[in-house]
């Protein structure tokens, strides 16, 4: 596993729905892999923005307990830019492709301006 000393710490944003299913093994490992393979970010925390939630399309990954979306907005960057801090999430995101070099594991960067977001999911199929 990366290991690097940051950040240190996982927060779910308020209103962020976990359920229990979230707790297993294969899924929780993209949460240990964000916060190793993470850019520094304020206040030395990943945010959780979303977890569960109703479906919105019949592959929602959310619905199913199985993906996590990242706030990139709080990287640390010298620029303190948008662009900067996406540029930096696409570098965590190769990273954790890296480490679990599993398909089923799927990490993006997408959502627009102060929505941009990581979108990471457990897809078995």
């Amino acid at each position: 596993m990366i290991s690097r000393g940051r950040p240190s710490y996982i927060e779910f944003k308020p209103g962020v729905k976990v359920k229990t299913a979230h707790g297993l093994p294969h899924i929780w490992l993209m949460i240990e892999t964000a916060l190793a393979a993470a850019p520094p970010v304020e206040a030395d925390t990943v945010v959780v923005t979303e977890a569960w939630r109703e479906p919105r399309h019949p592959d929602d990954a959310h619905s199913w307990c199985s993906a996590f979306d990242l706030r990139i907005r709080n990287i640390i960057t010298s620029e303190g830019t948008l662009d900067a801090r996406e540029a930096k999430a696409w570098v965590w995101v190769n990273r954790m492709r890296a480490e679990l070099d599993d398909p089923r594991y799927q990490f993006d960067v997408h959502g627009v301006g102060g929505n941009a977001h990581i979108h990471m999911e457990f897809d078995p199929r």
